[in-house]
């Protein structure tokens, strides 16, 4: 670490190279982790752990690599049928997802198009309520205006 520290520090070197260096100690300190030649003894205990996706099936794997012994065609085959079988379920996914878009963009539009006809409703309401006022106005005028007025 301070070998890379200093170079990094000198203007002279480009960064890519004490990156590197980082980089090839890490590696290097970590070969020698897993290996361990001082302790030969205990190498059993020591496992490289490997995730995989839950649906696979270690049996039929192990069956189609049996049948097809490492044969190019055995694993070409099943690449074509793994991904034609991923196409089949995005395009179910696909359909379904699309399916499930529409019904809710019926609901959305019936939703929107009953609030049109109550914003309109409103509006018509608002409209009486204004020729009422405007009635109720000029009626009060023309009433002021017949009266005597007391000083």
């Amino acid at each position: 670490l301070a070998a890379w520290a200093l170079l990094l520090r000198e203007e002279s070197v480009n960064v890519l190279a004490p990156t590197a260096l980082l980089g090839a100690s890490a590696m290097l300190g970590d070969a020698i982790l897993v290996q361990r030649p001082w302790n030969k003894t205990s190498g059993d205990k020591y496992y490289l752990w490997m995730c995989y996706k839950e649906s696979f099936d270690t049996a039929l794997q192990t069956a189609e690599r049996d049948a097809s012994e490492g044969s190019m065609d055995g694993r070409i085959s099943r690449l074509k049928r793994d991904s034609t079988q991923l196409y089949k379920q995005l395009s179910t996914e696909i359909n379904s997802m699309s399916k499930q878009l529409g019904e809710q963009y019926q609901t959305l539009s019936q939703k929107v198009q009953g609030m049109e006809s109550r914003l309109q409703g409103l509006e018509n309401h608002m409209e009486e309520m204004v020729h009422n006022i405007e009635y109720i106005v000029s009626v009060q005028t023309r009433t002021q205006g017949n009266s005597p007025c007391l000083e």
